[in-house]
């Protein structure tokens, strides 16, 4: 799974949310911290500690499990 980076979203000073809320992440601090949950459970936003970005900052994340597929619309075929 490809790591998306915090640098890379369109406004990194503002809450990131890079996956839905029920999906399993690991995610990386800017010191290399890692963790792994729910990607609702860890806060998303962005906060400057001095002239370095807070240690709760998440600079990179990438989803562990795979989306599920999404059933056919109304009117289309498989």
């Amino acid at each position: 799974m490809e790591w998306q980076l915090r640098h890379n979203s369109s406004m990194p000073w503002q809450t990131w949310r890079a996956f839905p809320a029920d999906a399993i992440v690991q995610i990386k601090n800017a010191y290399g911290d890692s963790r792994i949950g729910l990607a609702g459970s860890f806060w998303w936003g962005y906060e400057d500690e001095g002239a370095e970005i807070g240690e709760g900052v998440i600079t990179r994340a990438r989803r562990l499990d795979r989306p599920l597929p999404q059933p056919p619309q109304h009117g289309e075929t498989e």
